[in-house]
């Protein structure tokens, strides 16, 4: 990337130094002009030196993406608004040909110049609301113009996408109706917001107003959420016979009559327990993962334990296939990873009892995806390949096909990464530590 803006910048010097264009910071100088954005392409109808910009309406910054390249005649321009092309001999506002296939050069290299730094915009984010009343966030949920931010403080916050202002808290700590104890997980629905926090199971309308809840009468369910007429709960356990961790994905019933009632088993899985060397527990710090996405009525089940996978089911339990690729290049964990997490694990108040209990055991590769999501027949898998601070996300088909690879931001707080995906956009937030707020960026994928 900074290989890419020294380039670009050395291209823009070019441009300036053969057409008398001055460059201060940011700024493109016409002439005596001082109020020109870099990326303004302007013409103009004087041809004595005196640089009359006409015919052009700056859209905005280039941070905020409201530059459009369109072609024009047999050329590509900038849109800056009330562009025309009037003149019999071809050249816009009255020029001569000759100045114009003149401007014309600089509006090529001016164009790659901006070109290479939009595409730095597009791979890094773009900045596009801050989150001043976010606390200690969950993850994020971007739904049909909404953003949607559970919290750690006992609450979830509820943002439209067109100005970015939050349209309501919903923040009731404790154990009453309504109440939360612990963080709410959240299930977007057409007509409700479903949210589930350890034994409770609570229903809101879309403007944050509670409705009505039901307990579970079980804590041991890592996540309940809600897919048409019934419910996919997450339970974990352990198997008497042998020790081993249980993973138990399943359906269960959601009907005034029945109840919170299980209807079926669809994912089992068990694990060794950890080995005991040296009177402590083994500890494996990078774990495989997995996880329930509800998208479109539809359960996806991703297990990194098994390669790139996925499996669907409706929303009876039926299953309606599974993706899966075991042929996506695995990643070692370098030494230089290790280091850099265990130092920050000293930073850690638990450390020195953490480790007095557990021995610390690192894999020979990373899992095959760290997060996976679903939007519109897609299904986004974000894997541990590193290109500088980014890392790379595997669109796939439901028929295992890979659609695109491309890389996006690793912005990691609370060793959690934040992110949601819809219309081919990644959505992330992160902790502004200059500002003390939570800021919103994306990514365009497509």
């Amino acid at each position: 990337m900074a290989l890419g803006v020294f380039l670009a910048t050395q291209s823009v010097l070019w441009v300036i130094q053969s057409n008398r264009i001055s460059l201060i910071g940011n700024r493109l100088i016409f002439g005596e002009k001082d109020d020109l954005l870099a990326g303004d392409i302007f013409f103009t109808g004087d041809t004595s030196g005196q640089f009359d910009p006409v015919g052009c309406d700056r859209l905005g910054s280039l941070s905020r993406r409201s530059y459009l390249l369109k072609k024009f005649d047999h050329y590509l321009y900038l849109d800056c608004g009330n562009f025309t092309h009037d003149n019999p001999d071809g050249s816009p506002f009255g020029l001569p040909r000759g100045y114009f296939f003149l401007r014309r050069k600089i509006m090529r290299r001016a164009l790659i110049t901006i070109m290479v730094l939009c595409y730095g915009l597009l791979l890094y984010g773009v900045k596009i609301a801050d989150l001043p009343e976010v606390g200690r966030p969950q993850s994020i949920i971007v739904d049909n113009n909404t953003l949607y931010v559970p919290d750690y403080n006992m609450n979830f916050h509820i943002y439209s996408m067109k100005n970015f202002k939050e349209h309501k808290q919903v923040s009731r700590k404790g154990e009453g109706p309504g109440e939360f104890k612990h963080a709410p997980d959240l299930t977007i629905r057409k007509d409700e917001i479903f949210a589930f926090t350890l034994d409770k199971c609570m229903y809101f309308s879309k403007d944050g107003t509670f409705k009505r809840e039901f307990k579970t009468g079980n804590e041991a369910y890592r996540s309940v959420k809600i897919v048409e007429n019934n419910f996919v709960a997450w339970q974990l356990g352990m198997n008497p016979k042998n020790n081993n961790d249980i993973t138990k994905i399943s359906i269960f019933t959601n009907s005034p009559a029945e109840g919170f009632k299980y209807k079926k088993l669809i994912y089992y899985l068990e694990t060794p327990p950890q080995r005991v060397r040296g009177g402590k527990k083994d500890y494996d710090i990078i774990n495989d993962y997995r996880g329930i996405v509800v998208d479109d009525d539809k359960v996806f089940i991703g297990d990194s334990s098994r390669g790139l996978f996925a499996a669907m089911f409706d929303s009876e339990g039926n299953e309606l296939g599974q993706v899966q690729r075991l042929d996506i290049q695995r990643i070692k964990v370098g030494q230089d990873y290790k280091d850099q997490l265990m130092e920050k694990a000293k930073n850690v108040s638990e450390y020195s009892f953490f480790i007095s209990m557990y021995n610390i055991v690192f894999p020979e590769y990373f899992p095959d995806f760290y997060r996976f999501d679903v939007d519109k027949g897609k299904i986004y898998f974000l894997t541990y390949n590193r290109k500088g601070d980014q890392r790379e996300i595997i669109v796939t088909d439901f028929k295992s096909k890979i659609l695109k690879r491309v890389f996006v931001p690793w912005v990691e707080n609370d060793a959690r990464i934040h992110f949601s995906i819809e219309n081919d956009k990644f959505y992330y937030i992160d902790d502004n530590l200059e500002t003390e707020q939570w800021e919103l960026h994306m990514v365009d994928i497509k």
